[in-house]
């Protein structure tokens, strides 16, 4: 039974281009939620549990996968069938033995790995961040090795007892595992870089009649094959019930969140944005459909200010300081379920300008309307001329630098940070960053309050040319250094 038309990968030699999932178990300690549905297709945070972890191996190079199906296998084969990734390829292996231990799904498998080919071995049901990957597959396998990636903080478990428990040395080396083993230091995360001999070692163990995965990494680790790697803080979770579940999800909305947020936005804005992306991360939306719905709410608020009446404003800049917020929810939902794209960050940051430049021309009509052209229609064209200057520049920065992952394009009164657009980080581009956001759309809220909103010409007119002229200048000593 396959889920692809390939029906063998080709080894490249360069890294680990392969993995091996087993997604075989009934996953009872879910109830009737798995009586008719695959374990693997439980959503978190948006996503099935097998494509996270599809979409999690992806992040570190792996694009082709062999599933291990069993309990409902044609149910999770047509789900891949129509719901993997294009870029990746899936192939899926029916193991008629489901029902008995998880050894034999992955002895299952045994034929379609080269002898000198490197693959990662994952659990369908464990969530974690790409980092536990790259840790895991850092440093090449020595040959006949099998490595595991191991927590040695076994007092974060919730449930150790049901947890799988491994005994380290001082080497680094597996010494003993399984979920009775009395003297333990960390436990099995399921996630493993592995070598053919994981075939024989549980070819070995069956034999025997031992049937576990951990009945053949203990057969290796007999031999001295089998390596740990310390995942230190990095997190992951087995999503064995109800509770796993909401864990999971709670570590992957929390993670969401940005180091680099004002006060404001932390308190604020992403209380709100990740609220709301919460309840649309299972609807069929795309992050550039929330985008797209965001520019029109900001166009909205752009057109009531150009009303001019007091109210009218007043109303504008509400729906505005509501756009700046929802402004979050695209790159939350894009990260949440791995749907970055470089044509997603131009939307995001080409229509958060535009609304921005509507805003500033709005207010400058508005403004000159009332108090006269000078000298309020020379600061909102200075406004506005600082601000372009300045997404010239960044888009210069973003675009002539290969090095610079594309989260890294930061534009004036952006969600984005300025700091993280430089390789030195100084107390300049520190004060740079904290009048570089989107918390000015709380002050357009206060000076309409009050009916001073030509206030805000003063200082972005003065402001924006600073800012364009400090970032000039950062990035001719950047390029200079």
């Amino acid at each position: 039974m396959e889920c692809s038309t390939h029906n063998r990968f080709s080894y490249r030699d360069g890294g680990v281009k392969r993995a091996l999932i087993i997604a075989a178990g009934v996953g009872s300690r879910f109830g009737a939620r798995t009586n008719s549905t695959p374990k693997p297709l439980i959503p978190v945070g948006g996503l099935p549990l097998i494509l996270r972890t599809i979409y999690t191996a992806r992040e570190v190079g792996i694009r082709e996968f062999i599933v291990v199906t069993g309990f409902l296998g044609h149910e999770l084969e047509t789900f891949l069938e129509s719901r993997s990734p294009k870029d990746i390829k899936v192939r899926c292996l029916y193991n008629e033995l489901w029902e008995r231990s998880n050894g034999w799904s992955v002895y299952r498998s045994k034929d379609e790995f080269q002898a000198d080919e490197p693959f990662l071995l994952m659990m369908s049901d464990h969530v974690a961040e790409p980092e536990l990957l790259r840790k895991l597959i850092a440093d090449p396998l020595p040959e006949g090795h099998c490595r595991l990636a191991v927590d040695f903080n076994p007092s974060r478990i919730p449930d150790i007892e049901e947890a799988t428990k491994v005994l380290v040395d001082q080497r680094a080396y597996i010494r003993r595992i399984g979920k009775k083993i009395p003297d333990y230091n960390g436990v099995d995360t399921g996630f493993f870089l592995c070598s053919k001999s994981i075939f024989l070692a549980l070819e070995e163990a069956l034999s025997e009649g031992k049937e576990t995965l951990s009945d053949g990494i203990q057969k290796l680790a007999d031999k001295g094959l089998m390596e740990s790697i310390d995942i230190g803080s990095v997190f992951w979770q087995d999503v064995d019930n109800e509770e796993d579940l909401r864990r999971a999800e709670v570590y992957l909305f929390n993670s969401l969140r940005s180091k680099t947020d004002s006060w404001l936005t932390r308190h604020i804005n992403r209380r709100i944005s990740l609220a709301i992306t919460k309840r649309i991360a299972s609807l069929p939306l795309t992050p550039n459909q929330i985008t797209l719905i965001n520019f029109f709410i900001g166009l909205a608020g752009c057109f009531a200010i150009l009303h001019g009446a007091t109210f009218a404003v007043l109303v504008g800049t509400v729906i505005f300081l509501l756009s700046s917020i929802l402004d979050g929810c695209d790159g939350e939902l894009a990260r949440l379920r791995f749907q970055k794209s470089r044509v997603g960050a131009w939307l995001d940051v080409t229509t958060d300008n535009v609304v921005h430049w509507v805003l500033f021309y709005a207010i400058t009509e508005v403004v000159v309307r009332r108090e006269g052209f000078f000298p309020y229609g020379i600061l909102g064209g200075f406004l506005l001329l600082g601000s372009f200057i300045s997404f010239v520049l960044t888009w210069f920065v973003s675009e002539s630098d290969a090095s610079r992952p594309e989260s890294h394009i930061k534009l004036l009164f952006s969600e984005a940070t300025f700091q993280d657009a430089f390789r030195n980080r100084d107390t300049l581009s520190s004060l740079v960053d904290s009048t570089a956001n989107r918390d000015f759309a709380y002050l357009l809220v206060l000076l309409a309050i009050f009916d001073r909103i030509q206030w805000f010409l003063v200082l972005g007119g003065i402001g924006a040319p600073l800012f364009a002229w400090i970032l000039y200048r950062r990035i001719v000593s950047e390029r200079l250094s």
